[in-house]
């Protein structure tokens, strides 16, 4: 562009709204109390501005052999949590108000820290968290109750 005299320029930007990888891992179950055992589970969440099809993907512990494929026609919408249950029923007990989950994967995560990782359907991995039982992982999540919440996902 060669400008030779005064002259105004108007940008217009849009929004793509792509929001490139956009789903995590926001919460990690591995040790339930005995008393309120929910099973092992995984919650995922779409911070994206977009629905995303994760039919296929492919969610693994540490374990290559271990694998659940995620369903056809499953759609993560923006700003909303998909858990993925090793024991729907377990589940379902202890957490009768949340109804978007579905299993069941059959393996385990273990007491004593292990990986989880999500693959899209391509084989590419998405996200992944190594989580241990002990410092300077937090102890309260290894049977008393409580869970692994991702503080901040960006």
């Amino acid at each position: 562009m060669n400008i030779e005299k005064n002259t105004s320029i108007r940008v217009l930007y849009e929004d793509s709204g792509d929001d490139g990888n956009s789903i995590v891992f926001n919460e990690i179950n591995y040790n339930s109390p005995l008393e309120n055992n929910s099973g092992d589970w995984v919650e995922l969440y779409n911070w994206g501005r977009k629905d995303l099809d994760i039919s296929g993907w492919i969610f693994k512990d540490d374990d290559d052999v271990h694998e659940f494929v995620l369903p056809q026609n499953t759609i993560l919408k923006s700003g909303e949590y998909l858990v993925l249950c090793r024991n729907m029923n377990e589940f379902n007990l202890i957490h009768p108000s949340v109804i978007d989950y579905i299993g069941e994967f059959d393996f385990g995560l273990s007491s004593t820290g292990d990986e989880v990782r999500l693959f899209d359907d391509m084989g590419e991995l998405i996200d992944k968290v190594n989580f241990g039982a002990e410092a300077p992982w937090p102890v309260e999540p290894n049977g008393t109750g409580s869970t692994l919440e991702l503080r901040q996902y960006y």
